[in-house]
């Protein structure tokens, strides 16, 4: 058998995850998804910085907010937004 390997990124898969459960923690995140606390952290700095998300602190803990009007990147890929994208794949508004 090959390498396991996916079609989805973990940016995606992190985003995705984000959107189903924006209150979760950046362990439980990392947990969940298999993937490093640390590469978890860069990914959702990467999505806040090309603004797909913001965090709000509420208490100790991160909050985050999905911006789903904005589009897929790279643009050229599809002409659909993030919201359009996550209605498809996991059902959820």
């Amino acid at each position: 058998m090959n390498k396991k390997w996916s079609f989805v990124s973990n940016h995606g898969k992190i985003f995705a995850y984000i959107y189903k459960h924006p209150a979760n923690t950046t362990p439980v995140i990392s947990q969940d998804t298999g993937l490093s606390i640390r590469a978890v952290q860069k990914i959702i700095d990467d999505l806040e910085n090309d603004g797909y998300l913001d965090r709000r602190k509420i208490g100790r803990c991160n909050h985050y907010i999905i911006h789903p009007e904005r589009q897929v990147r790279p643009r050229m890929e599809l002409d659909h937004t993030i919201g359009e994208i996550m209605l498809t794949l996991i059902g959820k508004s």
